[in-house]
């Protein structure tokens, strides 16, 4: 489903463009990105959720970006119990540092990651196109105190 298009290296997007559809997200996740949209939307002047943006990752699987906008991407993982998402995340990592095209930054939400996982993503921020990780409340934080 094409929302709009848009000139790709413009010096200036002024429009909006909203896309949300990705249905394997929690519904924490999903409410937490939209509550976050409206800041990055304020920052970054676009957004766009759920992105379709054509690029490859490791197993030749299209990459959806959870909310992207011009100048960085955000990533959300979202874990309410203690599991698998843990050790996913340095997959995570890896294709953030070898199949994005631009900055990213990686946002853990929930109860259920590790301290030593949290730990993990932090330590490799900085690296490649992972600009930072935060836990979802820090991101809140850095995104001003509040969100819409």
């Amino acid at each position: 489903m094409v929302v709009c298009g848009f000139l790709v290296g413009c010096d200036r997007i002024e429009e909006v463009i909203i896309f949300t559809q990705n249905k394997m997200k929690s519904e924490s996740a999903r409410r937490y990105i939209a509550d976050i949209e409206p800041k990055l939307k304020q920052m970054y002047g676009q957004t766009i959720l759920d992105y379709h943006v054509g690029w490859v990752g490791l197993f030749g699987q299209e990459i959806v970006l959870d909310v992207w906008t011009p100048e960085i991407v955000v990533k959300v993982k979202w874990q309410k119990t203690s599991g698998t998402a843990d050790e996913k995340l340095a997959f995570d990592i890896w294709q953030i540092n070898e199949c994005y095209q631009q900055p990213a930054i990686l946002v853990l939400g929930g109860t259920g990651f590790r301290q030593g996982a949290i730990n993990f993503a932090k330590q490799h921020s900085g690296e490649g196109n992972l600009e930072s990780a935060f836990t979802a409340p820090e991101f809140l934080r850095w995104l001003g105190g509040t969100v819409e």
